[in-house]
């Protein structure tokens, strides 16, 4: 790829000579499209991709990129501390708007599970105590933690 600027080495420097700033535009076209002929790539190389997701955190934000991943057709590990899926949005109860939040959770919950079902994509969840200790085959790694006042905090590094 190579790029042709302009903007900054022409328009903007030769702004009252217009016949001369077309002329230099011209020529930066020009030498960009002669360096673009004799580009070659660096390497190619192919990489292994693990169609697997991680999923720190089930609350909606979690599960709903759980659900958004796994309808792409890969398989998701959704990790959860508490008893339960829903996270802040089970404290919650209606939006400034009315909007039933108990319901939403219920409703993605509800898609969660089926989902855990569906053997066309996998989205399996797991009530988790404590620190990771074993890494996980992952391709992905999410996290979405809400709770930040318990002093509990998450990091993972995918390989």
């Amino acid at each position: 790829m190579s790029m042709a600027n302009i903007r900054d080495q022409d328009s903007w420097v030769h702004q009252s000579d217009k016949e001369g700033a077309t002329k230099k535009a011209k020529d930066l076209v020009r030498m960009a499209v002669a360096n673009a002929a004799e580009l070659s790539p660096l390497y190619r190389s192919t990489l292994p991709v693990v169609k697997r997701a991680l999923i720190i955190g089930g609350g909606i934000a979690g599960m709903t990129a759980a659900l958004n991943i796994a309808h792409q057709g890969f398989e998701v590990v959704l990790v959860e501390i508490e008893k339960e899926l829903g996270g802040m949005g089970r404290k919650i109860h209606r939006t400034l708007q009315g909007d039933n939040i108990q319901k939403y959770v219920d409703d993605l919950l509800e898609k969660v599970t089926q989902n855990e079902k569906n053997r066309d994509y996998c989205c399996r969840f797991f009530r988790h105590q404590g620190k990771f200790q074993n890494s996980a085959d992952c391709g992905t790694c999410h996290v979405s933690q809400g709770d930040k006042s318990r002093g509990t905090y998450c990091s993972y590094r995918c390989p």
